[in-house]
């Protein structure tokens, strides 16, 4: 498993997932959104449509 942690935000999640990514840490991109949740569904759909 891959695990990448640090500057993961909507313009670097799709990279580092069509590098083989597994795990990803996405604070700032999360914490400083003014909606939460939406953020880390956000990411997690980016990730699905390059992981397919």
């Amino acid at each position: 498993m891959v695990e990448i942690d640090g500057g993961i935000n909507a313009d670097t999640i799709e990279q580092a997932a069509e590098a083989g990514v597994d795990c990803f840490v996405a604070g700032s991109a999360v914490y400083s959104a003014a909606d939460p949740a939406r953020a880390v569904e956000g990411l997690r759909r980016q990730v699905e449509a390059v992981s397919g």
